[in-house]
C-alpha cells in the first residue's frame, strides 16, 4: 500500500512538474517572439561557416542542427526588449535542456538566413550633378527595404553615356544585396527609389537623378532566375538577367569587381571590340573626383617648425599660398596639408595646436583654389575633423588609424575618403619596431587588416 502510493505521488510530481514546464516554455516563447525576436534567442551554430562577404549570411536553417543561444543585433529599435532581454536570458538558460528537442526560434541573423535567401546584383547609375550624392543616397534606401541587405559595393566609375550621346558623363556602381523580395517586388522598390531620389520620366536612355536596374537575380543555391515580363500600358517590363549586361562596360566593369570568376570573360571579350572608356574614381565632398587612371602627384605642404623638409617655410599663409601656387604650377594634382611632423623622434602636438596651425591654411587654399583636391594629414580624428570642415577633401592618416581610436568612426561620420598608411608606433618609439622577416607581406598584411577595420566602421 505504501509502494502504492509513493507511485502515485511519484506520477502527479511528474504530470505537474511537465505542466508546469510546459507553460514556463510557452511564456519564454511568447515574449521572445514578441519582444525580443532580435536580442536573445535562439539560432544555429555552424562552425564551418566562411562567407566571404564581410556581412555574413548563416545558411537555411535545418532541424537536424542542435540549437544554442546567440546574442544577435538589430537596426531595429529594442528599447523594450533591453529591458526584459536579462530575465529573459536567467528563464533561457535555466530551462536550457527543455528546449533540446524544440525547432530553434529564428534570431535576427538566422531570420534574415530563411528571409535573405535570394542574391541580386543591381546596377545604379546617374549623370545629374550632384551624382554621388544621389548614388549614395539610393544606397541608404536600398539598405532601409524590407527583408533586404547591402552585402558589397563595387568601386565607382565615370563613364561616357552611352546610346544617347550628347549629355553628361555617367557615375556607375553595381551592388550585391541579399532579399526576400521576388523580382517584381524588388523591381517595384526600387523604381520607387528612384522617384523618391528626384528622377523624373525623360527620353528613354536620356539624362536621370538616378537609375537603379536589376542585373541579376539568384536562388540560394546560386542558381540564376530568368524572369521575362512584358510591358504592359501600365508597368514596364522586367527581364533578368539583364539583356544587355555583355555590351556596357558601364555594367560589366563594376560587375567583375565584386563576381570576376563570372563577369571578368565578358568584359575581356567587349574589350577586344571595343577600347575601355571606364574610369574608377574616389568621390569627394562637393560633388568633386579624384580619378584614379593615372598615376597623381601629391603637393606636401608642412605647416609645421619641425619638419625635415620644409619645416618653418610656410607657417604663414602668404607663404602658404605661394608654396601652394609653385606646387600646381609644377603639375601637383591635389595638396596634403600638415601639421606635425611624424619623423623620427619628432614629439607630439597636442591637437588644438595642430588644428591651429592646419585650419587657416585650408581655408585660405580653399579661397584661393576652389576646385583643388586638398588631403589633411593628421593622426587624430579631432583634427580630421576641423580640417574637413574647413575645406579638406580627404583623411591621410600615417599611421592607418592606429593612433586614434576614434578615427575610423569620425571619418565614416564625415563621409569621406581615408588613405590608410603603415607605420608602427609613434615617432619616438618607430625606429625601434622596424623589424620585419618578410616586410612585403607584413606590411601589405597590416595594411589589409587596417582596411578591413576602415570598412566594417564604414558599415556602421
Amino acid at each position: 500500500m505504501q509502494a502504492s502510493w509513493e507511485l502515485y505521488k511519484q506520477a502527479v510530481l511528474f504530470f505537474v512538474k511537465q505542466a508546469v514546464l510546459f507553460f514556463v516554455k510557452q511564456a519564454v516563447l511568447f515574449f521572445v517572439k514578441q519582444h525580443v525576436e532580435s536580442a536573445c534567442i535562439f539560432s544555429c551554430t555552424l562552425p564551418s561557416l566562411n562567407h566571404p562577404s564581410t556581412r555574413s549570411l548563416l545558411p537555411s536553417l535545418s532541424s537536424q542542427i542542435q540549437p544554442s543561444l546567440t546574442i544577435a543585433s538589430s537596426s531595429k529599435p529594442l528599447s523594450s526588449a533591453l529591458l526584459i532581454s536579462p530575465f529573459l536570458l536567467f528563464l533561457l538558460l535555466s530551462f536550457l535542456p527543455m528546449f533540446s528537442s524544440f525547432r530553434p526560434l529564428t534570431s535576427l541573423a538566422a531570420r534574415n538566413t530563411r528571409l535573405l535567401s535570394h542574391t541580386s546584383y543591381i546596377a545604379l547609375g546617374s549623370n545629374i550633378s550632384p551624382r554621388y550624392p544621389a548614388i549614395a543616397h539610393s544606397l541608404e534606401l536600398i539598405e532601409a527595404l524590407p527583408s533586404t541587405t547591402l552585402k558589397s559595393t563595387s568601386k565607382l566609375y565615370e563613364t561616357p553615356p552611352m546610346y544617347v550621346t550628347d549629355q553628361s558623363t555617367f557615375l556607375n556602381a553595381v551592388v550585391e544585396i541579399s532579399t526576400d523580395l521576388s523580382p517584381e517586388d524588388l523591381l517595384k522598390a526600387l523604381k520607387n527609389i528612384e522617384t523618391t531620389v528626384g528622377r523624373t520620366v525623360t527620353k528613354r536612355n536620356g539624362p536621370r537623378v538616378v537609375d537603379c536596374d536589376i542585373l541579376t537575380y539568384a536562388d540560394p543555391d546560386g542558381t540564376p532566375v530568368k524572369v521575362d515580363i512584358p510591358p504592359s500600358p501600365t508597368a514596364g517590363g522586367l527581364e533578368i538577367p539583364h539583356p544587355r549586361i555583355n555590351e556596357r562596360e558601364f555594367v560589366l566593369r563594376p560587375l567583375a569587381d565584386l563576381a570576376k570568376a563570372t563577369f571578368q570573360a565578358p568584359l575581356d571579350r567587349l574589350h577586344k571590340h571595343t577600347p575601355s572608356t571606364a574610369v574608377a574614381v574616389l568621390p569627394l565632398p562637393n560633388d568633386r573626383l579624384l580619378h584614379l587612371n593615372k598615376s597623381l602627384v601629391m603637393g606636401i605642404l608642412n605647416v609645421t617648425p619641425d619638419s625635415f623638409s620644409d619645416g618653418g617655410e610656410n607657417d604663414t599663409i602668404p607663404a602658404a599660398l605661394q608654396s601652394v601656387a609653385n606646387m600646381l604650377a609644377e603639375g601637383a594634382d591635389l595638396i596634403d596639408v600638415g601639421g606635425e611632423s611624424t619623423r623620427p623622434g619628432a614629439d607630439e602636438v597636442p591637437a588644438q595646436t595642430e588644428i591651429a596651425r592646419v585650419v587657416p591654411i585650408i581655408e585660405a587654399i580653399r579661397r584661393a583654389h576652389p576646385n583643388v583636391v586638398i588631403s589633411i594629414d593628421t593622426r587624430r580624428a579631432a583634427v580630421a575633423r576641423a580640417a574637413v570642415d574647413a575645406g579638406a577633401c580627404f583623411v591621410n592618416d600615417v599611421s592607418g588609424g592606429v593612433f586614434d581610436p576614434l578615427m575610423f568612426q569620425t571619418v565614416a561620420a564625415l563621409q569621406v575618403p581615408m588613405c590608410i598608411l603603415h607605420s608602427r608606433g609613434t615617432p619616438k618609439t618607430m625606429q625601434g619596431l622596424a623589424n620585419y622577416e618578410d616586410v612585403v607581406v607584413e606590411v601589405a598584411k597590416e595594411l589589409m587588416d587596417r582596411s578591413k577595420d576602415a570598412q566594417k566602421e564604414g558599415e556602421c
